[in-house]
């Protein structure tokens, strides 16, 4: 089905029969759309381009459901250009994210597959995080799931009763009050001690009532484990299920006359049937056991003509022998009985046979719905962990951070390139585990991989790190710098090689020395030297003309970010004046009232009077204090980022000003490529650093016998060609002579 709109995609997203086999053609070209896939599809991106720029949204595609999409290209989002969240078993084909501050959002997801995939010019390629840091399998939910429950409601749980219930495999011990209101429940949960010694639960766990959430947390940030207590009454027994639990009230009557000499009731459990008859005395009675078929009896003496208050008090009797080990309350009021099921289930079932009681039953809910959910949750089968997904041949490339790995799992990057990003390319953080890495990471700013999870090493092995040696920092050698607890060994010894700068001038430097080489000859990291010694030279003679950048500053503000593209050892001087001029706010003339009053008592004949009056002017505003100045600071932003600033003394306090940057100029690539002089001046160290290599032999080998190598020479030819070029250089760069009369 080809859209041609959003309204179009939407529509397809609001079918109730849209599946994975409903397909999508989308139309080529730019649009701005945004997309939120809700349903399984299969989308044919056909290279289009979502562009939202104009839309001022924070997410281009909102993705939680599984789809099967392809040749999509997503940028310039305000945010992030892809999220996903919760989604299992997608496929991602040759999808492209840039230009965002996220490029790839994935949250809690699962078994998703990226093929060709691609994300650059992000301050972030791709972050996989998962809600939780618990690890590994789970024994049970770590909250109680109560739903839509007022904290001064009753909870339900018997009043003066011990509970006990285990919270990361220790047992703690739960005293009720007279009446326990969810709040209660809670504060008597944070006092619950420990059975073995006492202490209580809030040492290392936290109960909290949130948003009708019942929630143990731990402080220690370990995985919580609830189980039921081994003895006494169980709390987790009691307060599991109520929206299941029975009730049943049983109103008795009074024996007249041996009226209820051998009749019976029916009650059965969750675990077992039961049937109530009566013995009816004085003595050992002369009752006959009715012999229920396939359950089991229990006996009740009375007296002739006892009353119905009687006859209940002695049925409670025995049914509190059931109380323990069939999890009931039992109560009393007069002559009605009342049993309450204390365990979820379809049970406490009472039905009067022949004893001539009213019986009456209450099924549900009685003080709110509440499920605790037990049960064991394999790691493979969380929700709330983004784990198993694998990356095969994806470019991560000039990001801030290519890719980073939060609460996340068994991630695979399968044959991927990691490169040209500005901080780290990969970095993985705390509870991450059992990720890896193949395929290369190279020429990333400051790490190639970070790891700061120091219980659990980042698998990188099988990686080309842009230089044979291998990994920097923890490794020894010259490609990218690793972290501690990243595994490296053994790393790839090629891959791809980065591109040689100002290719004209090695060209030139290459023919001038006779290529092609022979054994002796420079390697290409030599040519590259001097290249760099000739640019040095040719930038402390001469620089190319400066350029001002200007930037708007608030009132009051104090700190402006360097522009991108700007450093700060390029800043030759920062221009801006906070106040108006002193002589001007003193008078209340304009701001060239003082150089116009003293150049008039001056005569204003000289240039000497012109930098007096200027000197005498910053003089003035030193001593008042008042006189602009600044320092480059650097600290992290609220991305945890380094950057660079300029801190303002004073800061602006009437009115928004213009701060300029007078920024020093380097010569381009294509500039020094094309400037025939550094070219010289390259080749005439080439030459000095060839003689010296020469110079360490007499000959070698050649088709017809020994050739002969004459080093010094060569040095001698290259100190020559030098001395020319530096005089050259200084005329070229002194500024011309005037004379005056």
């Amino acid at each position: 089905m080809q859209v041609t709109t959003q309204a179009q995609f939407d529509s397809i997203m609001a079918d109730s029969l849209t599946n994975i086999s409903t397909t999508i053609e989308f139309p080529g070209g730019t649009v701005d759309w945004q997309l939120n896939i809700t349903k399984p599809c299969t989308i044919f991106g056909n290279n289009t381009i979502i562009n939202p720029s104009n839309l001022g949204i924070n997410t281009a595609v909102i993705i939680t459901a599984a789809p099967d999409i392809s040749d999509l290209t997503i940028i310039n989002t305000g945010k992030t250009a892809i999220s996903i969240n919760g989604v299992q078993g997608a496929i991602f084909d040759k999808i492209r994210a840039g230009y965002s501050s996220v490029g790839w959002q994935i949250k809690d997801s699962r078994n998703n597959e990226f093929e060709e995939c691609e994300s650059y010019n992000n301050a972030t390629g791709i972050e996989l995080q998962g809600s939780s840091s618990i690890i590994g399998d789970i024994d049970s939910w770590q909250e109680f799931g109560l739903i839509g429950l007022s904290g001064e409601e009753q909870s339900g749980l018997i009043a003066n009763k011990q509970y006990y219930f285990i919270v990361g495999g220790k047992e703690y011990k739960l005293s009720t009050g007279e009446y326990t209101s969810w709040n209660n429940l809670v504060q008597q949960l944070n006092d619950a001690k420990r059975v073995t010694d006492g202490q209580v639960l809030k040492a290392d766990y936290l109960a909290t009532l949130t948003g009708g959430d019942i929630r143990i947390t731990s402080l220690t940030n370990a995985a919580v484990s609830l189980a039921r207590g081994t003895s006494g009454s169980d709390l987790l027994k009691y307060i599991s299920g109520f929206d299941t639990r029975k009730q049943t009230t049983i109103e008795f009557v009074a024996d007249s006359s041996f009226s209820l000499q051998s009749k019976y009731w029916l009650f059965n459990t969750h675990t077992s049937q039961y049937y109530v008859w009566y013995n009816v005395g004085p003595g050992a009675g002369s009752g006959v056991d009715p012999l229920v078929l396939n359950k089991t009896g229990l006996k009740v003496n009375i007296l002739e003509n006892e009353t119905a208050n009687q006859v209940a008090q002695k049925t409670k009797l025995v049914l509190d022998t059931l109380k323990i080990i069939q999890e009931l309350d039992i109560s009393i009021t007069n002559n009605i009985l009342t049993i309450t099921s204390i365990r979820a289930g379809n049970h406490t079932d009472s039905i009067d046979f022949n004893a001539g009681f009213i019986f009456s039953k209450i099924d549900g809910a009685l003080d709110g719905s509440f499920d605790l959910s037990f049960g064991s949750t394999l790691e493979e089968e969380r929700t709330d962990r983004c784990h198993l997904n694998i990356f095969n041949t994806c470019l991560i490339h000039n990001n801030s951070i290519g890719i980073k790995l939060v609460n996340a799992n068994h991630n695979q990057f399968l044959s991927c390139k990691t490169y040209e990003n500005t901080n780290i390319g990969l970095w993985q953080l705390d509870v991450s585990y059992d990720n890896i890495y193949r395929g290369e990471i190279f020429q990333n700013i400051k790490y190639g991989v970070r790891n700061t999870d120091r219980d659990h090493s980042f698998d990188s092995s099988s990686v080309w790190w842009g230089d044979v040696t291998g990994p920097s920092g923890g490794g020894r050698g010259e490609g990218d710098k690793t972290s501690s607890y990243v595994i490296i060994e053994p790393w790839l010894q090629s891959g791809t090689e980065p591109e040689l700068t100002y290719p004209v001038t090695r060209n030139f430097i290459w023919n001038m020395l006779g290529y092609p080489q022979v054994a002796v000859e420079m390697t290409e990291d030599q040519v590259g030297e001097c290249i760099n010694v000739a640019l040095e030279k040719y930038h402390y003679y001469w620089q190319p003309e400066p350029y001002y950048h200007y930037l708007d500053v608030g009132v009051g503000q104090r700190e402006l970010e360097l522009p991108a593209g700007v450093s700060k050892e390029n800043i030759i001087e920062v221009n801006y004046s906070p106040n108006n001029d002193i002589f001007s706010q003193l008078s209340g003339s304009g701001e060239s009232f003082f150089l116009t009053y003293y150049m008039q008592q001056s005569g204003g004949t000289f240039l000497a009077d012109f930098y007096v009056a200027m000197a005498y002017k910053e003089t003035f505003e030193r001593t008042l204090g008042i006189q602009p100045s600044y320092e480059f600071v650097s600290h992290p932003d609220v991305n945890g980022i380094m950057k660079d600033y300029i801190r303002l003394y004073p800061s602006p306090s009437s009115h928004s000003i213009k701060v300029a940057l007078k920024v020093s100029r380097t010569l381009s690539e294509e500039e020094v490529d094309h400037e025939m002089w550094i070219r010289k001046y390259a080749l005439a160290w080439a030459k000095q650093m060839l003689g010296q290599i020469r110079s360490k032999f007499a000959s070698v080998p050649g088709p017809t016998g020994e050739v002969s190598i004459k080093g010094d020479a060569l040095i001698q030819e290259g100190k020559d060609e030098e001395e020319k070029l530096v005089l050259d250089l200084i005329k070229r760069s002194e500024p011309l002579g005037f004379t005056m009369g």
